[in-house]
């Protein structure tokens, strides 16, 4: 991906992976320091369209649920709730 860029990288894997299956493999991606912002726009874009996240909106994703306030925007559908309630009414977001 960083090649289609015209980025230059190294990729190497680490080999004390725990070899079960059930670990990722760890990756360290050598890059130039002058590259670092541009790497770090790319691997956000594709981590947003690989996990089907581009189809939503996460303009509320990093809300906080104020409990001493009388309502409250829910993080993960961005429905205004009252805090007396324990989840969002809207898609059940357990706060409690």
């Amino acid at each position: 991906m960083l090649k289609r860029e015209g980025i230059p990288s190294i990729a190497v894997s680490e080999d004390s992976n725990c070899g079960q299956g059930s670990c990722a493999t760890n990756l360290f991606v050598q890059i130039r320091k002058s590259d670092l912002q541009d790497v770090v726009a790319i691997l956000e874009r594709d981590h947003v369209r690989s996990t089907g996240l581009e189809d939503h909106d996460l303009s509320t994703a990093g809300a906080v649920i104020d409990t001493a306030a009388e309502q409250a925007t829910c993080p993960a559908c961005g429905y205004s709730f009252s805090t007396t309630e324990a989840s969002c009414p809207d898609c059940g977001l357990c706060f409690g």
